[in-house]
């Protein structure tokens, strides 16, 4: 490790210490000491009783990860890449509070043909589930490379000491794939998301390097795991549940605005929990519409299983925000995972 390296480690830890110990959490308030006043009611849809009270949670199917036809054929076996990939998929999915369901139990034919309804019956428990999205992922291409790096001399930086550093092998792998989500109903792609990375892995060897190896399986594995992180955010927020602003309330003494929403534990939702507001807005054909989004805040102390309050990041957005206004769940990477990907640049 160089002096850079270390130099981004001391400044990691420190910044990751002064988080925990400030910020480790979402804002805390008292409801007392807010105030409700008026809001108006948006122009465009109004949010039904069902919409806001009794909608069942999103109903995903995640079908097995395809690699047919993909070289090199025995690292994908030995990685059990389709595990990988459904495995990771399943885990972010999960965050957003939809209903999984395992697509082993389905006949693939079924999920791409069976158009006319979104009722399916799993195969296995002779269920029938009402299917709001069907995900398909594939492999396009695995490229393994390798470069032996023989042992050398050189010398300390801080005495005359010549240093002996072992041979390596150094190997970088291209993982490139592609997510694919169908409507439930109609079979049609909502959604199309790239799953790409590159990653370089040194190991010390005595011998010359082999793109088979135990090593390079295990690498592969992260790789495959890494490219399904590093697409998360896009996954995460097109199945982000949607909510309701219901109410909004300024502090009787300062200049701070709270917003209720229609979201709470019940969809996964949680004190650190950041929150984008949406208008719905119509166009000039009256048949469609497009968001705007008017705010943004996080999610306080004050939330239960239904409903949640919202501390605003800008109190001069209060005024833009509706009733019934749409309110999604704003996915990111977490603050350790930038740090982590900082050192590791």
């Amino acid at each position: 490790m160089n002096i850079s390296m270390h130099y981004k480690g001391f400044v990691a830890i420190c910044i990751m210490l002064f988080i925990q110990t400030s910020c480790a959490y979402g804002p805390k308030i008292i409801l007392d000491d807010f105030q409700p006043v008026d809001i108006q009611k948006s122009d465009t849809k109004i949010p039904s009783f069902s919409e806001l009270y009794l909608k069942r949670n999103t109903t995903v199917i995640v079908a097995p990860f395809e690699v047919e036809g993909i070289e090199p054929a025995r690292i994908i076996s030995k990685s059990n890449l389709p595990t990988t990939i459904t495995g990771a998929l399943e885990k972010y999915l999960s965050q957003t509070g939809v209903q999984i369901y395992d697509g082993n139990e389905v006949e693939k034919e079924v999920l791409i043909n069976n158009a006319k309804k979104n009722e399916l019956l799993l195969d296995k428990t002779s269920r029938h589930i009402m299917v709001d999205y069907v995900i398909f992922s594939r492999l396009n291409s695995l490229d393994i490379f390798s470069e032996y790096m023989p042992s050398y001399q050189k010398k300390s930086w801080f005495s005359d000491q010549m240093n002996q550093y072992p041979a390596r092998c150094k190997y970088t792998i291209h993982f490139c794939g592609t997510i694919r989500i169908y409507d439930g109903v109609t079979r049609a792609v909502v959604k199309s998301i790239e799953i790409r990375k590159e990653e370089t892995y040194t190991i010390e060897t005595t011998q010359k390097c082999f793109n088979d190896s135990d090593f390079v399986v295990a690498m592969t594995r992260k790789t495959a795991e890494d490219a399904i992180k590093k697409s998360r955010i896009d996954l995460q927020y097109f199945f982000s549940p949607n909510a309701y602003v219901k109410e909004i309330r300024r502090h009787k003494d300062i200049q701070k605005y709270i917003v209720q929403i229609t979201c709470g534990k019940k969809r996964l939702l949680t004190n650190h929990s950041t929150v984008n507001f949406y208008s719905l807005v119509d166009k000039s054909d009256n048949q469609f519409y497009f968001e705007e989004k008017t705010g943004s805040g996080k999610i306080t102390n004050q939330i239960d299983e239904e409903l949640s309050w919202v501390l605003l990041d800008d109190p001069n957005t209060a005024s833009r925000i509706k009733q019934w206004d749409i309110a999604k769940v704003k996915y990111h990477k977490s603050f350790f995972q930038m740090i982590f990907d900082f050192i590791r640049e």
